[in-house]
């Protein structure tokens, strides 16, 4: 029991590498390797694919404050509908695509998930009439 089913079934439980096929290769890179690397790298940084400093900061700062909204909205609707424990009652924003791997350029969006608890509804999160500022 506990175990993982389907298309898993059968898998070894460790194989050394993550994925259904093992990797091409686990040696570690050659100095031609690391030579075309940092020709790579400084290609990109010249076309300007690479986030400044300031810039990510900003990122950052801003999922922070919609991080906040969000787990009071939570804390919120917990206390309008009366639930023991409200404060407890937080949800949370998950990011993942370009942003969270990584690899977003300077322009790029960030992709967001809300994960709220069971007593936020989806139609609670797109009400305008709840909306705060």
């Amino acid at each position: 029991g506990g175990g993982v089913s389907g298309a898993w079934e059968g898998m070894p439980e460790s194989r050394g590498y993550l994925g259904i096929s093992a990797p091409i290769s686990e040696a570690p890179p050659t100095a031609k390797d690391l030579s075309l690397n940092t020709e790579l790298e400084r290609t990109l940084a010249g076309l300007g694919v690479y986030e400044d400093d300031t810039r990510a900061t900003l990122r950052k700062l801003v999922l922070e404050k919609l991080r906040s909204h969000v787990r009071d909205w939570a804390v919120g609707m917990a206390k309008d509908r009366g639930l023991a424990n409200p404060g407890r009652a937080g949800a949370d924003l998950m990011t993942f695509g370009s942003y969270a791997l990584q690899v977003h350029t300077p322009e790029a969006d960030i992709d967001v998930l809300c994960v709220a608890p069971r007593h936020v509804t989806r139609l609670d999160f797109f009400d305008a009439s709840r909306a705060t500022t």
